[in-house]
């Protein structure tokens, strides 16, 4: 990966984060709900751990591209 391709990965990552922090609200909300929808608060959580699994390989892969060859910081 090229050190030029990072800066996309991080609005990604950006992105990404604040879609999960949303995601956390809305089950926060859907839990606060006199009777909560299981269904929908399953789907919310699986969508924010499908999310926290697409961060970190994000975050590996700008880290990956922040180090040299030979494992020095570019």
């Amino acid at each position: 990966m090229h050190a030029h391709t990072a800066p996309k990965l991080r609005d990604r990552l950006k992105s990404l984060v604040r879609k999960r922090a949303m995601l956390k609200e809305r089950i926060q909300d859907e839990l606060q709900r006199p009777a909560p929808c299981t269904i929908r608060v399953r789907t919310l959580k699986r969508l924010r751990v499908r999310i926290k699994d697409q961060v970190n390989m994000i975050a590996r892969q700008v880290r990956n591209a922040n180090v040299g060859p030979r494992g020095d910081a570019a």
